[in-house]
């Protein structure tokens, strides 16, 4: 970076990389707000609540399977038969 003057501007740079400019900078809306896309979960559906359902039985399962399954394993280790 280097030392600058306490009062100077900063200087900024281009973009390096051509076409990565953060959208929505150029002015240009590309979809108004609250319009649904066909690629928009709708809050209210049924769909929302399955996906939400099974994501949150397989994140508890993934949490407390390798508990259940490793008990009785060293369980048996520990007895040492």
């Amino acid at each position: 970076m280097g030392w600058r003057a306490p009062n100077a501007p900063l200087q900024t740079t281009a973009n390096p990389v051509s076409g990565m400019e953060a959208p929505g900078l150029d002015g240009r809306t590309q979809v108004a707000p609250g319009v649904a896309t066909s690629g928009t979960l709708r809050t209210g559906s049924f769909t929302l609540g399955a996906l939400l359902t099974a994501f949150l039985l397989i994140v508890t399962a993934l949490s407390y399977l390798p508990v259940l399954t490793l008990g009785p394993i060293l369980e048996h280790l520990k007895s040492g038969i």
